[in-house]
């Protein structure tokens, strides 16, 4: 802020939300609209809709939330509270502001939302700053507490994911089976996390054809695992306001010439990329690494996304654009590394692993991705 010669900072977006306060947002702006002040000096203030109230006064029981001053505002005409009511949002926010000598400042915030110009529409003398692009680099450099919380995340689903070698049967509903392996996570969660904020964000998986995308092709209800196919599973999983994601590409039956060399050529190509997660290094070599093999390969035609990204708080987290990014990396970043290939008529094959950029490339666990290790017979 200072470098910035702000008074504070104002946060309309869920990411950013979650990232400052510790508390998980899951209000659509457009919504119920929220508003977290952080200033230079004094206390931290949030303005957020009543139902969320009981969640947010738990949290600060617990200690786990990281916001001073909680303001709340009444969804309904005949709530008992004293809260305004939603109507009188932006007269709330510019009190609020008012009251902590912020109506005569310059402020910036992560989004100008129209809630957010419109309350301080109110007040003429506010300069607001989008400054978005200066917040993106708080969100790198993972602190060791959140490495710890991440590699934890990525031991269960290393000890899930082999699992989906014993449902994924020919003939049993690919939805089923992602269920199976959902109820396994959650069991061994709690075994592990008892107490924790957990919760699975996505254990999908694209079978057939429909794999050839990467989110397969949209009809995904009734379909059956098919033999001598492949299938890529995804495991996203969050604790404690932190994401891991994980991904396997499954041969189902004996794979012919070509599905093998897709299969190792995607697992030479993510090995590549994460050896290339190296402080000092380019972000974009991270990609680069990927594709010189697929393209020695002669599999270039194939690629339809980029190599890794950002993870943390969200699964696809800042940077977002590795391709082109040629900053140098710097130790402590996290990213979800996963080049794919997609071949139409024939499937997809995508490893997704995580990777601590640092001196040397520190993958945080994962189970196998071999042929042999990937193959249901």
């Amino acid at each position: 802020m200072r470098a910035n010669r702000l008074d504070a900072l104002l946060f309309t977006g869920a990411d950013f939300f979650s990232f400052v306060s510790n508390h998980e947002m899951t209000d659509l702006a457009w919504e119920r609209p929220f508003l977290l002040v952080l200033p230079v000096t004094g206390s931290s203030v949030a303005i957020l809709a009543e139902q969320g109230r009981h969640l947010f006064e738990m949290e600060r029981t617990r200690g786990t939330l990281w916001v001073d001053d909680l303001i709340f505002y009444a969804e309904t005409p005949q709530s008992r509270s004293d809260a305004r009511p939603a109507t009188e949002w932006r007269e709330l926010v510019a009190e609020t502001l008012t009251a902590r000598g912020l109506a005569r400042s310059c402020l910036g915030c992560d989004a100008a939302t129209g809630p957010l110009t419109g309350a301080l529409s109110v007040l003429p003398e506010i300069e607001l700053a989008n400054v978005n692009a200066a917040l993106r680099p708080t969100r790198w450099v993972k602190h060791a507490e959140e490495v710890a919380v991440m590699s934890d995340l990525a031991e269960l689903s290393a000890a899930v994911m082999p699992h989906y070698r014993e449902e994924l049967r020919p003939g049993r509903s690919v939805q089923q089976v992602d269920a199976a392996i959902a109820a396994r996570l959650h069991a061994e969660a709690e075994r592990r996390f008892a107490g924790a904020n957990f919760s699975i964000v996505k254990a999908t998986t694209v079978a057939g054809a429909a794999s050839a995308s990467p989110h397969g092709d949209g009809v995904s209800c009734g379909r059956k695992v098919e033999a001598d196919s492949v299938a890529v599973s995804t495991v996203v999983t969050r604790l404690n306001g932190l994401v891991m994601e994980m991904a396997r590409t499954w041969q189902i039956g004996r794979p012919g010439v070509r599905r093998h060399a897709l299969h190792n050529c995607a697992v030479m190509a993510q090995e590549a990329a994460i050896d290339a997660a190296l402080a000092g290094g380019p972000v974009s070599g991270i990609d680069r690494a990927a594709r010189r093999v697929i393209e020695a390969a002669g599999f270039a035609p194939h690629l339809l996304h980029r190599s890794g990204h950002g993870i943390g708080i969200v699964q696809h987290d800042f940077p977002e654009d590795v391709p082109f990014n040629g900053r140098p990396l710097e130790a402590g970043e996290l990213y979800a590394v996963e080049p794919g290939l997609y071949v139409p008529g024939v499937g997809g094959f995508r490893c997704a692993d995580v990777v601590l950029v640092g001196e040397r490339a520190q993958r945080l666990p994962a189970p196998p991705k071999d042929i042999a290790s990937c193959t249901v017979i």
